[in-house]
């Protein structure tokens, strides 16, 4: 019998990670140029839900860390390897998680020259959680299921793989969608380009 507290845990993890993470990453790389519309304290409305669905991922994961130390009463040495990975990974991301906030307060403003610099450390800072955060849920649900006697082939780990698939898939086909956009739009802009030559050029002949 799995112990509640472990089972919250869990939860709170796999809601953090699979749903409110994941949908706040793609408000934020997808949605800038077609989300504009202003909001709280002139915001876009993009950035308001973005920064909504990562206070929900900081606030689980810090719920659910408090839960599982509480329970274990500190620090969890798990044996035999890979999982004594697991409590490593989930306090570096979790760490990452609570300083990714804290820099994106100190963003310095768009127009200055060391906002690209701001970019890529918060981008960079965010991805490191999710790719440290995804195999640190993949041990835990394997211990999970290592726990539970059962004769389903299917399992909330088969969910989470099929989960993280679907993510991906979904990011390169929103990805192809950016660029097949910035193609349009460059292209437009170098027939109106042109236009504008070929119509001064035929008003000084």
């Amino acid at each position: 019998m799995i112990p509640t507290l472990i089972r919250l845990h869990g939860s709170l993890m796999v809601i953090a990670w699979m749903f409110l993470c994941t949908n706040g990453i793609i408000l934020s790389r997808h949605y800038k140029h077609v989300w504009k519309k202003r909001g709280l304290k002139g915001l876009d409305a993009w950035l308001i839900a973005h920064q909504v669905f990562h206070s929900m991922t900081l606030i689980c994961s810090a719920v659910a860390t408090f839960v599982i130390v509480y329970f274990v009463q500190g620090y969890s040495y798990l044996n035999p390897s890979p999982f004594g990975a697991h409590p490593i990974c989930g306090f570096t991301s979790i760490g990452l998680v609570l300083l990714n906030p804290v820099i994106a307060l100190c963003r310095c403003p768009l127009t200055s020259s060391r906002r690209a610099i701001f970019n890529v450390v918060h981008k960079f800072l965010g991805l490191l959680a999710v790719a440290l955060a995804i195999p640190t849920i993949t041990l835990g649900l394997i211990m999970l299921r290592n726990m539970t006697v059962t004769t389903s082939p299917y399992s909330i780990l088969t969910v989470f793989q099929a989960f993280v698939i679907l993510y991906i898939i979904t990011e390169l086909a929103l990805e192809s969608i950016d660029y097949w956009v910035l193609v349009q739009e460059r292209s437009a802009t170098a027939l109106v380009i042109n236009l504008y030559f070929q119509n001064n050029d035929a008003a000084s002949m």
